[in-house]
């Protein structure tokens, strides 16, 4: 007797072999659609602005800053120090750095404006002679469009 109750207590599969392989099929059904959801949470996750993908990246975007404050004292070519640079931190909801696109505005019309200014002061005579016929000209037919009507 005893030893028949010690085989039974000793199973180490108490189901059947058609419950494991039923099992065996659940499993199988749900992975094929893992794939499928992945995507969808990938896709969902790109159209609402990347929040998952923000959340993920956080405590390494925390290192970097961590890093650049040892570095305060460092500056960078144009002269500004990294502790004003952070002060503008990109705002990760923005898709577009326009902190970057106003700068390169403002440092286009900067060099627009000296460009102009150089080419006004190294005018050659005749340049000068030229813009100045060009106002009496402007000045000469304003006065006679002013003149005609009253005749």
């Amino acid at each position: 007797k005893r030893s028949s109750t010690s085989t039974s207590s000793l199973k180490l599969f108490p189901l059947d072999q058609s419950a494991a392989i039923l099992l065996a099929e659940e499993a199988e059904t749900w992975r094929q659609y893992v794939p499928l959801g992945v995507s969808l949470l990938v896709i969902t996750d790109i159209l609402l602005g990347n929040p998952i993908a923000n959340l993920a990246l956080a405590p390494m975007r925390q290192a970097t800053l961590d890093n650049d404050d040892d570095d305060d004292s460092a500056a960078d070519g144009a002269g500004v120090s990294k502790k004003l640079k952070k002060k503008f931190v990109k705002n990760p909801n923005e898709r577009v750095d326009t902190d970057a696109l106003g700068q390169a505005a403002v440092q286009r019309a900067r060099y627009s404006m000296d460009l102009r200014t150089f080419l006004e002061e190294n005018k050659s005579d005749e340049d000068k002679y030229e813009d100045m016929r060009k106002k009496i000209d402007a000045m000469a037919q304003e006065f006679d469009s002013k003149k005609k009507p009253s005749d």
